[in-house]
Parts: structure tokens; C-alpha cells; sequence
């Protein structure tokens, strides 16, 4: 397993997503907010059953995720 320590970055990149998403009116939780920023800016797949991560896509179409089972 690796452990991906969160960048000034990464805060950055989840706090505009996070106001893009609240002018949509779909916000996320912070910690959600957080993984789809790790994942944009390291280019990584984020494997996951929570639905709400759709919202993210809609707003940065870079963002990959896959529904797990």
C-alpha cells in the first residue's frame, strides 16, 4: 500500500472544484473533495461505490473514476 500525503496543491485544486460544484448546487464533502484532487493532479484512477463522484466528472472532465461492485 502507499500513502499519498495531500500538497498546498492539492488544497488548492479541491477548494476549486468545491466552488465549482456549489455553483452547480452539487457540493461534496471535504474529504471527497480531497481524494478527486489527489487523483486529478497525479493522474491517478479512483475506484469507488460512492456515486457522488459523478459530480466531480461533470465538472472536471480530466477526473477518472470507475464504480466498483
Amino acid at each position: 500500500m502507499t500513502v499519498i500525503y495531500p500538497v498546498f496543491e492539492d488544497f488548492e485544486e479541491a477548494l476549486e472544484i468545491s466552488q465549482d460544484l456549489l455553483r452547480k448546487g452539487t457540493p461534496l464533502q471535504a474529504v471527497d473533495l480531497m481524494t478527486a484532487a489527489i487523483c486529478i493532479r497525479r493522474n491517478l484512477t479512483l475506484s469507488t461505490r460512492d456515486k457522488d463522484f459523478a459530480n466531480v466528472k461533470k465538472v472536471r472532465s480530466i477526473f477518472r473514476f470507475e464504480l466498483a461492485k
